[in-house]
């Protein structure tokens, strides 16, 4: 009976060892709301992910080419092509955390210090969508939010010409939306001509002088 129960038990563990962990608090990168639970599932490691926020949770979903975006996400991009020229607050972005602190933290404390974002102001993608009245619910990471928050990057029209970027400490390399989505936009528009990276302390309140990321190459820091 001994023989047969580990017979039988066996091919369980030899594929409970086999299977992929899943993914820990190290590998989410995030540039939008910190304020939820995290619900964890497996997803396939030959797609990015990242946490995103749907509803009153976040998920960690594959980026899954040629998806459809969602029509609330085509109508805020619409708000933002058709009232650019009123985003003349400095745009204010975050990637990353230090420790179990995220960056948005301190990317909200940042866009209200006018000795570093100036006199008009700084605010991010979420103070935008606030003034939209937009709904955000059911918004997915590989489609809406990269779809977003790039339509953010390239209609912005600061008045100061300048961009910011809170980083941490953990970033998840090469994928995170301000790698793929945000800073390339950023390049691209005209109406930016300097963008400034501040590195969040280990506080979670505060942030490092900031440096400029050159638009020309590669340049951003994470």
């Amino acid at each position: 009976m001994r023989f047969s129960a580990l017979f039988i038990i066996a091919p369980f563990l030899v594929l409970s060892l086999a299977a992929p962990a899943a993914p820990t608090d190290d590998d989410i990168t995030d540039c939008m709301p910190e304020t939820a639970t995290l619900k964890r599932r497996l997803v396939d490691y030959d797609f990015d992910f990242e946490s995103r926020d749907l509803g009153d949770e976040f998920h960690l979903e594959a980026r899954a080419p040629g998806q459809a975006v969602a029509a609330t996400a085509k109508q805020f991009i619409k708000y933002l092509a058709d009232n650019s020229a009123k985003l003349t607050k400095a745009p204010v972005f975050w990637t990353g955390k230090t420790g179990q602190k995220g960056a948005q933290a301190v990317a909200d404390r940042l866009k209200k210090d006018p000795a570093v974002v100036g006199k008009t102001g700084g605010q991010t993608i979420m103070d935008v969508i606030a003034e939209s009245k937009i709904s955000r619910t059911g918004w997915k990471s590989g489609t809406d939010w990269r779809a977003v928050c790039r339509a953010f990057a390239e209609h912005s029209q600061p008045a100061s010409k300048k961009a910011f970027l809170v980083y941490g400490q953990d970033v998840r390399e090469k994928v995170n939306i301000w790698t793929t989505d945000e800073w390339p936009a950023l390049k691209a528009n005209k109406k930016i001509a300097e963008v400034v990276a501040h590195k969040m302390k280990a506080d979670g309140k505060t942030w490092e002088a900031g440096s400029e990321i050159k638009k020309s190459g590669k340049g951003s820091p994470v």
